[in-house]
């Protein structure tokens, strides 16, 4: 084999690699995302009737914990206050 095919398929080798690596970043991420909405679900349901939340509620709040940084399950409460509930 000539040199030249030699670092093309290298080359070749590093990318599948890096595009393997970052496909796994990916769906890490994504399972991530997803436990963490599970994770509010069950959050939600416990608040639910507490404070007499409708169902529809669900949704908007949660998009309020992640426009506003709270989407993690250590700051679901401080989130809910933010929003303007009082747990």
């Amino acid at each position: 084999m000539a040199r030249n095919e030699e670092v093309k398929k290298d080359e070749y080798v590093e990318l599948r690699k890096k595009r393997r690596e970052d496909a796994e970043a990916l769906l890490a991420a994504q399972a991530a995302e997803i436990n963490q909405r599970e994770e509010f679900r069950k959050f939600f349901i416990r608040i639910s009737g507490q404070l007499k939340l409708e169902k529809s509620m669900e949704h908007v709040l949660w998009l309020h914990m992640q426009a506003a940084g709270f989407d993690k399950v250590e700051k679901f409460e401080e989130g809910t206050r933010h929003f303007g509930y009082k747990l």
